[in-house]
């Protein structure tokens, strides 16, 4: 069994692959491109588990390569409808492993897709019961005005971030929006130099994010990704580094 971790690596090379199949033709050449992508496709379905349809696609090639099959015109045919069906075996490849990562807490969010990124960041929030704790060296006013209106009236908020602009100004924005509605953000600057971005609920759930709260998925593809095994120690770490840090 993988870890998550590497499902959400081997789920972001498998969308990768897809995006950039060779055609049915190029597929089963030998060119560079073509050798390279079957490579990659291959290690990337072992890592991923799916050993059985990495060696399916194999014997395929190999097939494809070496063909028994006498009637060329028969033989594309036969190419092409491998193409198609492999094609769709990918996609559910993917999409089995887009199950699971979500059953543990984890999703991929493609790029440009910065609501997605919101929306799964939101989710996880509403969770919270009693305490919501951001860390992120580059919290700004705009996080403020995303973010917190889906704080509960029954849950603080910390954020611990390390910028110096941006905190004075994610601390400005939370006084601000504490006085309207009422409920508990706390901001402090940290001793140290943030290089991690991370959400904890309830001093309990712990998920990293692979870009900054405040962007999302932007530019590029990221992850947030559900800690399990080392929630305990990261969850003490940032709490040190909460304790020591400045008051906003």
């Amino acid at each position: 069994m993988t870890d998550n971790q590497t499902q959400l690596r081997c789920m972001g090379e498998l969308e990768s692959l897809l995006a950039n199949m060779p055609s049915a033709q190029d597929i089963v050449s030998t060119t560079d491109e073509a050798v390279s992508w079957n490579v990659n496709l291959e290690k990337t379905l072992n890592e991923a588990g799916s050993r059985s349809l990495a060696g399916f696609w194999s014997e395929i090639i190999d097939t494809a390569r070496n063909p028994i099959l006498r009637d060329e015109q028969k033989r594309r045919s036969n190419i092409q409808l491998w193409h198609s069906d492999f094609r769709s075996a990918i996609h559910r490849a993917v999409e089995e492993l887009k199950y699971d990562c979500r059953d543990h807490g984890s999703v991929v969010v493609a790029a440009g897709a910065s609501f997605d990124y919101f929306d799964e960041i939101r989710q996880r929030m509403q969770h919270a019961t009693s305490d919501i704790f951001f860390v992120d060296p580059y919290l700004d006013a705009d996080f403020i005005k995303h973010y917190m209106p889906f704080v509960g009236q029954s849950v603080t908020a910390r954020l611990l971030t390390s910028g110096k602009q941006a905190s004075k100004e994610a601390a400005a924005a939370a006084s601000a929006f504490v006085a309207q509605e009422g409920i508990s953000i706390e901001v402090k600057q940290s001793n140290n130099t943030l290089h991690d971005r991370w959400l904890i609920v309830d001093q309990s759930k712990c998920y990293q994010s692979g870009a900054s709260f405040k962007d999302g998925a932007v530019r590029s593809n990221t992850t947030i990704t559900e800690s399990i095994d080392l929630a305990p120690a990261m969850i003490a770490h940032y709490e040190s580094e909460w304790q020591q840090a400045t008051l906003l």
